[in-house]
């Protein structure tokens, strides 16, 4: 059944177009050391799967015991105890405009947005416990050697649900 519904949505975020999928009034901010940094709305909404990854990560560090896969936070972390732990609202694969990865050992973790278009800017979240270090390039794929951003946040909608 799973199966069957996860078919449907992405068939019909093909043919309706994947934006109208996921799109939300969240109001989304972030920061670096110069003040606010201005983003598009497809920025916006890769910084909200990055900040539900961030979520995530850490109810999987504390209840999972390491790390979670992206495909772990899409179906739902299994944990250790009886925390209920979060899972992302819709899978990323789902979004046009970016291409989202994640690489999880031990307890580090390492979530990428990179653009799948022209014109919009990448994103790297990166830690090695609870808070990670987030960078920014607005020409394409980040790395820890751009933009550090020094704040962000999600007012509203979350992409990490229980």
């Amino acid at each position: 059944m799973i199966v069957l519904r996860f078919a449907l949505f992405f068939l019909l975020g093909l043919s309706l177009g994947v934006s109208a999928q996921i799109q939300t009034s969240a109001k989304v901010e972030v920061e670096d050391e110069h003040g606010k940094v201005a983003l598009k709305r497809p920025e916006q909404i890769a910084v909200m799967f990055l900040t539900a990854i961030q979520s995530i990560e850490g109810d999987c560090q504390r209840h999972v015991g390491e790390a979670c896969t992206m495909q772990q936070m899409v179906n739902g972390p299994p944990a250790k105890d009886k925390w209920h732990v979060k899972k992302l609202k819709y899978d990323p694969a789902v979004d046009e405009n970016y291409t989202y990865t994640v690489t999880a050992t031990g307890q580090k973790w390492e979530a990428r947005a990179d653009p799948r278009k022209p014109g919009l800017g990448g994103f790297l979240w990166t830690a090695k416990g609870f808070s990670p270090d987030a960078f920014y390039n607005p020409k394409g794929p980040a790395s820890t050697s751009d933009r550090k951003l020094t704040g962000r946040s999600v007012d509203g909608d979350s992409f990490a649900i229980q």
